[in-house]
């Protein structure tokens, strides 16, 4: 059996070069040069298919924060302002109860004011 010899592999620095203004660079040495990220410029060249230009004069999206915070939303009841929660704190309701309550269309008022049906709860007492 005969061994047939490998073919060369290009290097990583081979792979990794680019033409920029009239020279040749290594990928990771041209975004050090310019002052960004080194996966950014490879994406987008290599696995995206920019053009080098392209590449380098679009702007980077800063990144956003994962979770925004929202503002718990508030109900009135006798003039007083509550959450959801603070009001399942208050009158010792489910909050699933309060929720498909108010989702329904029902006041605030009524939302609490009304007694839960015993047959129908799932609190054992």
């Amino acid at each position: 059996m005969m061994v047939q010899p490998m073919k060369a592999r290009k290097t990583r620095q081979e792979v990794c070069s680019v033409r920029w203004l009239g020279k040749s660079w290594n990928v990771n040495d041209l975004a050090d040069h310019l002052g960004m990220n080194r996966s950014t410029l490879y994406y987008r060249i290599f696995v995206y298919g920019w053009s080098v230009r392209a590449a380098i004069e679009t702007p980077v999206k800063q990144n956003t924060p994962s979770r925004v915070t929202k503002t718990a939303r508030t109900y009135t009841y006798q003039g007083r302002e509550y959450t959801i929660r603070e009001l399942s704190m208050q009158f010792d309701m489910a909050l699933t109860t309060l929720y498909d309550r108010l989702r329904s269309g029902w006041s605030v008022a009524k939302t609490v004011e009304t007694p839960i049906d015993q047959r129908k709860s799932r609190k054992k007492k």
